[in-house]
């Protein structure tokens, strides 16, 4: 009776054992699966640690691209607009240069051409005074040869000389070359013609009449042909100027 006692003491004994066991073991694998679980946590959170780290690291990255892209370009604009109005700045001062250039070129230009009519002016008017002072001495002269001619003309087979009108200027510019004709007198038709232009008719005739070549063909043998066509001439110029007088 003791002995079954005791077996029964000693299974009930190791019954409970197992169960401690079992506990313990349900614990221990508990422990072991809570243990498990926090590394997986663990692993995880750090899994995503790193992603949200890689994560944000790329978006930096993406950022500062794109920040250093932006400011590149804006750098780039402004180089731009810089160069721009470098350009604007150019072509300013260049159209001012011309438009500065273009202005003293006119102010030279009308300045070379007040001065050049001026000069023209200057000149016209030197031209009118030595005009005034050549006509007022030719006409003097001219007055002073016709009143020799009566001492001149007296005697026509004693002539020396032949009373030609005095050699003026002239200043027609259709008057012939007397170098190119066979004209002997050295004053051209034109001083004649100056010389009779306010005779009257009667006066013209006289005159005429004085200087026909057959006056002078009793003049001394040596002049006589050269004097005869000299009168000639002045014959032919006092003869139109008597015709129109008509």
């Amino acid at each position: 009776m003791a002995f079954e006692t005791s077996l029964h003491k000693l299974e009930a004994a190791k019954t409970e054992d197992s169960r401690v066991r079992e506990r313990w073991l349900e614990d221990l694998r508990a422990e072991r699966e809570r243990e498990e679980e926090h590394w997986r946590l663990w692993r995880n959170e750090h899994a995503l640690r790193n992603r949200f780290a890689a994560e944000r690291q790329e978006k930096l990255a993406w950022e500062a691209r794109e920040l250093t892209e932006r400011l590149a370009r804006e750098q780039r604009e402004r180089m731009e607009r810089l160069a721009e109005a470098r350009r604007e700045l150019d072509e300013r001062r260049a159209k001012e240069q011309r438009e500065m250039e273009e202005r003293e070129r006119r102010q030279r230009s009308a300045r070379q051409q007040r001065e050049r009519q001026e000069g023209l002016e200057r000149e016209a008017l030197l031209q009118r005074q030595a005009r005034a002072r050549s006509g007022t001495t030719a006409t003097h002269l001219l007055a002073a040869w016709r009143g020799g001619l009566d001492a001149a003309l007296s005697n026509h087979a004693k002539m020396q000389a032949f009373p030609a009108p005095p050699a003026l200027p002239c200043t027609r510019p259709d008057c012939p070359d007397r170098s190119e004709t066979d004209h002997l007198l050295q004053a051209c038709d034109c001083v004649i013609h100056r010389a009779f232009q306010d005779a009257g008719k009667e006066a013209l005739k006289r005159e005429r009449n004085r200087w026909h070549p057959d006056k002078f063909a009793i003049c001394p043998h040596a002049h006589r042909e050269e004097y005869q066509r000299m009168a000639n001439q002045m014959f032919k110029v006092i003869n139109d100027l008597y015709e129109k007088a008509t």
